[in-house]
C-alpha cells in the first residue's frame, strides 16, 4: 500500500519551498523594469494626487488644486472653459511654475503642491445660479508615472467675497 507524503518526505519540503518562491516572483517587478521602477498600486489615484476645487466670490472665480507631495501639475496641460451663458471678463490667469525638462514633454513649468487659476466674470451671476466649469489638466509623479488628461465639471462654491484691508490712518 502506498502511503501520502508527510513533511519529513522530501519532495514535499521542495514542493513548499517551490510554491513560496513561486508566489513571490508572481508579485515582484518583472527583470525588464529599472531598479527603482514603481508598481501602479505605489501611486495615488488621481483624484488623490491632484485635489481640485472651485470658488466664486462676487465676480471672482478661483479654481484651486492641492498637489499631493512627489507629484506636480503641467502648467500648460491646464485648461478652464465656461460652461452655459457666464462670460469671463478677461482670461484665466495662472501663476509662473517651476521650470523643469520632462522626460515625456520637454522643457515645461509645472506646479508643486498648490496652484490657483482665477478670473473675473464679466456680470455677477444671479443669487441662484453658479457658473459650470469644464476643467482640464495632466501631471505627474516624480517617480515616473504620468497621469492621462483628467476633465472634471466642476460648480463653484460660492463664498462672500473679501473686502479690503482698512487704510491705517
Amino acid at each position: 500500500m502506498r502511503t501520502r507524503p508527510g513533511l519529513a518526505d522530501p519532495r514535499w519540503f521542495a514542493f513548499c519551498i517551490a510554491a513560496i518562491l513561486l508566489g513571490r516572483a508572481a508579485v515582484a517587478r518583472p527583470w525588464w523594469a529599472p531598479a527603482g521602477a514603481s508598481n501602479a498600486a505605489d501611486f495615488l489615484p488621481a483624484d488623490r494626487a491632484f485635489r481640485v476645487s472651485a470658488q466664486l466670490a462676487g465676480r471672482r472665480l478661483t479654481v484651486h488644486w492641492d498637489i499631493a507631495r512627489g507629484y506636480y501639475l503641467y502648467r500648460s496641460r491646464i485648461s478652464i472653459r465656461m460652461q452655459g451663458s457666464d462670460r469671463l471678463a478677461g482670461r484665466w490667469r495662472l501663476p509662473a511654475g517651476i521650470a523643469r525638462t520632462d522626460r515625456y514633454f520637454g522643457p515645461q513649468q509645472v506646479y508643486f503642491h498648490a496652484v490657483d487659476a482665477r478670473a473675473e466674470l464679466a456680470r455677477a451671476p444671479a443669487p441662484r445660479a453658479a457658473p459650470r466649469l469644464e476643467v482640464s489638466y495632466q501631471g505627474c509623479a516624480q517617480a515616473g508615472l504620468c497621469y492621462p488628461r483628467i476633465v472634471k465639471t466642476l460648480v463653484p462654491m460660492r463664498v462672500a467675497p473679501s473686502s479690503p484691508a482698512p487704510v491705517p490712518r
